[in-house]
């Protein structure tokens, strides 16, 4: 098996899933713009949201700092 992929972290993740809808607010939009689209978006994400994927990055990356000492240790 391949080692674990470190989790993405907070602004990736909300981006990721939010790609789509900028880029159908955006059609005409290249990838560069529509990362600085994203990039103006997430200042106006509230810092609940922001703490909220914050946890949940920290959480995963708990779990991928176990897993990829196991799978070292195995390898």
């Amino acid at each position: 098996p391949n080692r674990p992929k470190k989790p993405l972290r907070s602004y990736m993740r909300w981006f990721s899933a939010n790609r789509e809808q900028i880029k159908q607010d955006n059609p005409d939009a290249s990838n560069t713009e529509l990362s600085q689209i994203g990039g103006q978006r997430w200042k106006e994400v509230s810092q609940e949201d922001k703490d909220k994927l914050e946890e949940d990055f920290q959480s995963e990356l708990a779990e991928w700092e176990t897993a990829v000492a196991a799978y070292d240790e195995a390898h």
